[in-house]
C-alpha cells in the first residue's frame, strides 16, 4: 500500500509518501484485498487518475524497472506481436465505444462492475430455471433495467436469454480488463504496447513459416477450410 498526497507525488521535490506492506498467500487474496481497498477509497470520494509511471509511486524495484524501461524507448516486442496486441486492444476499444453510452471506461469503478456481475448472476439463475422463466418475466425486466442503470448502454436490449447474459458478462469482464490495463500503463506512451502485452498474462511469439508449429497450425486451420470450400 502506498499512501501520500497527489500534489506531493507529482511535484519534483515532493515527498514520496509512506509505504505499507501486506503479504498474502495467493493471487485470489491479493485481488480480493485490492478490490476491497479500491471500493473503500471510492466510497470516500476518491477517484481514479492516471499518473506518469516514472513518478514516485511503487516499490523501489518497480521504480527502477520503470526507469530502465523508459530509457529503452522502443518496444521490445517483435513487430508482428506488437501489431497483434495493438489490434486486440483497438478491437476491444471499438466494442466498448459502440456498447457504452457517452461514458469512458475509466469513469467506471470496480464497485459498479461487481454490482453488474451480481445482477447478471441473478438473471442467469432465473433464465436457467424453466419454471422461474415462465413466471418471472417482470423480474427479468426489473433486473435488466437495474443492469443498464449500473452500466449505461447505447442500446438497451432486453437481457432475456442465457446467450444475452453471457454476452453482457463478457462485456463486464472486458471493461474490468481494460481498467487493469489503464492502471498498468498510466500515461506512458513509449512502451505502452509492451505493458498491454504483459497485462494479457499470456505468451505470444511470432512463428516463421518454416517452423514446425507454424506448419501444425496451418494444417489445423487452413486445410479444413480449403476442403470445405
Amino acid at each position: 500500500m502506498h499512501h501520500g498526497s497527489l500534489k506531493e507525488l507529482t511535484a519534483a521535490s515532493g515527498s514520496a509518501g509512506t509505504y505499507e506492506c501486506r503479504y498474502l498467500d495467493n493471487l485470489a487474496d491479493v485481488e480480493a484485498l485490492y478490490s476491497s481497498t479500491f471500493n473503500q477509497m471510492a466510497g470516500q470520494g476518491y477517484y481514479r487518475v492516471n499518473l506518469f509511471a516514472g513518478s514516485k509511486i511503487g516499490s523501489d524495484r518497480a521504480l527502477a524497472t520503470n526507469y530502465n524501461r523508459l530509457g529503452q524507448g522502443s518496444s521490445a516486442l517483435s513487430p508482428a506481436v506488437k501489431e497483434l496486441v495493438d489490434l486486440l486492444y483497438a478491437e476491444a476499444n471499438t466494442r466498448l465505444v459502440k456498447e457504452l453510452k457517452d461514458i469512458s471506461v475509466s469513469s467506471l469503478t470496480l464497485t459498479q462492475l461487481e454490482k453488474a456481475e451480481s445482477v447478471l448472476s441473478q438473471l442467469y439463475s432465473l433464465l436457467n430455471n424453466t419454471s422461474s422463466q415462465r413466471d418471472g418475466q417482470s423480474r427479468i425486466e426489473e433486473l435488466t433495467k437495474e443492469y443498464y442503470g449500473i452500466i449505461p448502454h447505447s442500446y438497451k436490449a432486453a437481457i432475456d436469454s442465457l446467450a444475452r447474459v453471457e454476452e453482457k458478462t463478457e462485456l463486464v469482464q472486458l471493461i474490468r480488463d481494460m481498467l487493469t490495463v489503464d492502471e498498468l500503463t498510466g500515461d506512458v506512451r513509449q512502451a505502452e504496447t509492451d505493458m498491454r502485452y504483459r497485462a494479457l498474462r499470456s505468451h505470444i511469439s511470432h512463428l516463421t513459416e518454416d517452423a514446425s508449429d507454424y506448419q501444425k497450425i496451418q494444417n489445423l486451420v487452413c486445410i479444413p477450410h480449403v476442403l470445405n470450400s
